[in-house]
């Protein structure tokens, strides 16, 4: 197996209970209490496939910790509960070109 094209390291996981806007989630992360967390998404289109009531996501913790939220959605479930994850944020990739695309290499996500 090719050496994957970028790794991203995650903190916790959730599940999304709503959207409440454009950069704005509601999600319950496991081990966090019983009400739902605000989280950051970093997306702002709807993604529709990926951020819908349910979906399973990989969650970072925020680097600031004076931030209004203290948590990133990094990744969701791909559509149908695929095994693979689809990149949530859109600068993760800065660097990647078509041709590492095209070469069969991939990007990770990493469960800390």
């Amino acid at each position: 197996m090719a050496e994957p094209l970028l790794t991203i390291p995650t903190d916790a996981e959730g599940i999304l209970v709503s959207r409440v806007n454009r950069f704005l989630a509601h999600v319950m992360i496991r081990g966090h209490g019983a009400d739902p967390v605000p989280v950051h998404v970093h997306d702002p289109g709807r993604l529709r496939e990926l951020l819908f009531p349910g979906n399973r996501l990989l969650l970072a913790r925020a680097k600031n910790p004076r931030r209004k939220t203290a948590w990133d959605v990094v990744a969701a479930l791909g559509p149908g509960g695929g095994a693979s994850p689809g990149d949530i944020n859109p600068g993760e990739g800065e660097g990647v070109g078509n041709e590492d695309l095209f070469a069969g290499r991939e990007a990770r996500v990493e469960s800390m």
